[in-house]
């Protein structure tokens, strides 16, 4: 199927950097990708069928302005290693690559992630092209400079702040999207509204559908409002060290399911739990009022996801293990904390995080947040 949309471009900001975001046509992101007139084109991809055809397109298209070289990674987390990074970088260091070559990310936001990670390696950086191809990666993961991959059981342990020069997204991308990659990405803009933009809570809780059944029209509105949301926090704090650190709402409890399950807990799944923890621990800490705890619930149930841990994973609910995994937490150092506290982004009404000092962060004891997580998920 071939999806009409009017193209349309504008500009993210993140800090001091501009980055033009295209949601497009393939045509017209070609035009634009070759006016960089790189001497190699790296395309960095994942063993999935339909990024196989997307990445095959491009190349036959690129090659007319340069070589291509495609580099494929293995699908899901499991591209979030140093040895992927080393793969696409040898790789390309192999055909030739240069400082005048361009690397093209195309997948979701792990090949996304992975890419941009090498492009900021390489030669101490050559020029990186973003292609989200998911839901999630069209709202979130490319709305951002950071570069990440997982080591020793920390999520985006390893990482940079590196900025693409162009975004492109395809719309015919959606279409062949699972719905449980349409909810990831509703995951992240639910979060969104809960501590950036609580104006779109309303409009959220009419247009989502449990069933994940929408058009990419639909969709591409909900691409939009992500911009819009993100762009009040990261224009001001590109790095995500002060104010944009509520974008790690849900993330605490979050990327302790992820880490624990070895990614078979999605990350749009562990954010809409993440959340339901982070609500009722400020809850527990009087901070939230009940009827906004409940309003997590009922957005989530609007998206689709579950509101409990799937059985499959009940074993990961152990209070010992978790408080473990969580004080792994990226955010911790922050602020000063004991050895089992963690830092957290609670809120205290939609939009209006809980504040220590200038930060959107509140110190919690890892074993209050365990004990949620376990009453809460189980």
């Amino acid at each position: 199927m071939t999806v009409v949309v009017d193209d349309e471009e504008f500009v993210v900001s993140i800090g001091d950097t501009r980055v033009p975001y295209l949601l497009g046509g393939q045509q017209a992101f070609i035009e634009k990708a070759a006016r960089l007139r790189p001497d190699r084109w790296i395309i960095v991809s994942s063993e999935q069928p339909m990024l196989e055809h997307l990445t095959g397109k491009l190349a036959g298209q690129l090659s007319g302005t340069a070589p291509v070289t495609t580099v494929r990674l293995p699908d899901g987390e499991a591209a979030k290693s140093l040895a992927c990074v080393e793969r696409v970088c040898s790789e390309a260091f192999r055909v030739g690559a240069s400082r005048a070559s361009v690397l093209l990310a195309v997948g979701g936001g792990n090949v996304c992630n992975v890419g941009g990670l090498a492009a900021s390696l390489m030669l101490r950086g050559i020029r990186l092209i973003q292609v989200p191809t998911t839901l999630i990666g069209m709202s979130d993961v490319v709305l951002s400079l950071k570069q990440g991959i997982n080591l020793a059981g920390v999520k985006n342990g390893i990482g940079t702040y590196y900025a693409p020069e162009l975004i492109w997204a395809d719309p015919e991308s959606l279409l062949t999207l699972p719905s449980k990659e349409i909810r990831a990405g509703e995951a992240e803009i639910v979060k969104n509204a809960f501590v950036i933009s609580s104006e779109d809570l309303e409009p959220l809780g009419a247009s989502l559908r449990p069933s994940a059944s929408y058009s990419v029209q639909e969709l591409l509105a909900f691409v939009k409002m992500a911009v819009r949301s993100k762009d009040q926090v990261l224009r001001g704090d590109g790095k995500e060290r002060c104010g944009a650190l509520v974008l790690e709402y849900g993330h605490t409890a979050g990327h302790a399911l992820e880490a624990m399950s070895g990614g078979a807990i999605s990350h749009g799944m562990g954010v809409g739990l993440g959340m339901r923890v982070a609500a009722r621990v400020a809850g527990r800490l009087g901070l939230l009022p009940a009827a906004d705890i409940a309003l997590h619930d009922t957005l989530l149930n609007a998206v689709g996801l579950p509101l409990m841990l799937p059985r499959e994973f009940s074993g990961l609910l152990d209070v010992d293990a978790l408080a473990v995994q969580l004080l792994k937490d990226n955010k911790r150092g922050y602020l000063p904390a004991g050895a089992n506290e963690v830092p957290m982004v609670l809120i205290t009404s939609p939009g209006v995080p809980a504040r220590t000092g200038a930060l959107p962060l509140t110190v919690v004891p890892v074993s209050l947040v365990a004990e949620v997580m376990v009453d809460a998920l189980g």
